[in-house]
């Protein structure tokens, strides 16, 4: 075989590795694809049975249900506070009462920067104090 029969033949068999695998990665990919649509219907039929039977489930899902609805419970109580906690941030003031009136010191009105004391300009967007 020549020199140039090897490359070719060298560079086939790295053509067809290269496909192998690719075509493998794919395959690998449609099995997860497949296997994660699964688990989703598997939590539908979960889902739909736990909303059917939560007030009659069966003895052996009684304490998982008793579980989801605490959890239930729990994230109620973190979304009030997550609503708290966003009027409270909103309410927030960037400047005190006696910043407000000449904007000599203390933040920016336009975004909020703290300001260096007898500046005429923000440092960070520029505003005129």
């Amino acid at each position: 075989m020549s020199f140039m029969d090897e490359v070719s033949a060298f560079t086939k068999g790295v053509g067809q590795k290269a496909k192998g695998n690719y075509d493998i990665v794919n395959m690998n990919s449609k099995v997860s694809s497949l296997t994660k649509e699964i688990k989703t219907l598997y939590a539908q039929i979960g889902e739909i049975y736990y909303n059917t039977h939560k007030d009659d489930s069966e003895e052996v899902f009684c304490e998982m249900i008793e579980k989801i609805k605490d959890l239930e419970i729990q994230i109620a109580d973190v979304k009030q506070q997550i609503e708290e906690k966003k009027k409270e941030t909103a309410a927030v003031s960037l400047t005190t009462d006696e910043q407000a009136g000449d904007g000599s010191h203390g933040f920016c009105k336009n975004c909020g920067a703290a300001l260096i004391e007898d500046s005429n300009f923000c440092i960070k967007c520029g505003t005129k104090i």
